[in-house]
């Protein structure tokens, strides 16, 4: 060990307390980036989890029949959606019996279907129909509370013959 140089006593209390103090504010910028990443890969999760359920629900409706009356391509559509008569909510087995169907596939998710009849327009726009066509559109809307709008996602089916 070599001795100290005369006259050198170290740090001063000022030199550590402008050092402390830039240290501090570096900290603070540093933690306010981390919060701000926090906060989006949470509103991105939220979001992944969203169409996972919508997606999740598309999937199980489309594989149903098209009415009570038969499989999609046979059945002969009727103006009602919804749940048929004797039919009960958990029950449902066919693509309208969805119609109205809100359930909650994880805490502070709601997913809420809505079946709707359309057509499709000459420029081949989705428009709803007044009435029973070949063509069925299901929405199912995605709600979280802390998301400002809900997700929606959704699909169109057709009652054609394979």
């Amino acid at each position: 060990m070599t001795p100290l140089a005369r006259g050198y006593r170290g740090f001063s209390l000022v030199e550590l307390l402008v050092t402390s103090a830039i240290i501090g504010i570096a900290m603070m910028g540093i933690v306010r980036l981390f919060f701000g990443e926090m906060v989006a890969f949470t509103n991105n999760w939220i979001d992944l989890r969203g169409v996972v359920f919508g997606q999740d629900m598309l999937e199980r409706i489309r594989g149903l029949n098209w009415d009570e009356s038969g499989p999609a391509g046979l059945a002969i559509p009727t103006p009602a959606l919804g749940l048929d008569a004797a039919e009960f909510v958990g029950g449902e087995d066919d693509i309208d019996d969805f119609q109205n169907f809100t359930d909650t596939p994880q805490p502070n998710f709601t997913r809420t279907v809505t079946v709707q009849y359309v057509d499709i327009d000459p420029a081949g726009a989705v428009v709803v129909a007044g009435g029973p066509t070949a063509f069925k559109r299901i929405l199912v809307r995605v709600d979280h509370p802390s998301r400002p709008s809900p997700l929606t996602v959704s699909l169109v089916l057709a009652n054609t013959v394979p």
